[in-house]
């Protein structure tokens, strides 16, 4: 029980990292690791989401921010800045 208890600590503080061992085994503390390891690919693929989402919204902005300066200048008027 005391090795499975570090990685569900780990995972627990956001530490993707951990090293889950046990999940071979066929009892309780199988069952525990094999839970962590979907649980810790779970919180991987949600953290890949997070980056993506923020970058296509930082490369949105940076686009409505060029365009708008586009249509300023294009109109005769001066773009903020």
């Amino acid at each position: 029980m005391a090795r499975i208890e570090q990685p569900m600590r780990q995972l627990s503080e956001g530490r993707l990292d951990a090293v889950v061992s046990d999940h071979g085994r066929r009892d309780e503390i199988g069952s525990i690791a094999r839970t962590l390891e979907v649980l810790r690919a779970n919180a991987q693929a949600m953290r890949q989401m997070q980056a993506e989402k923020q970058h296509a919204e930082a490369k949105a902005t940076a686009a409505r921010k060029s365009e708008l300066t586009g249509r300023q200048v294009s109109d005769g008027h001066r773009p903020y800045r």
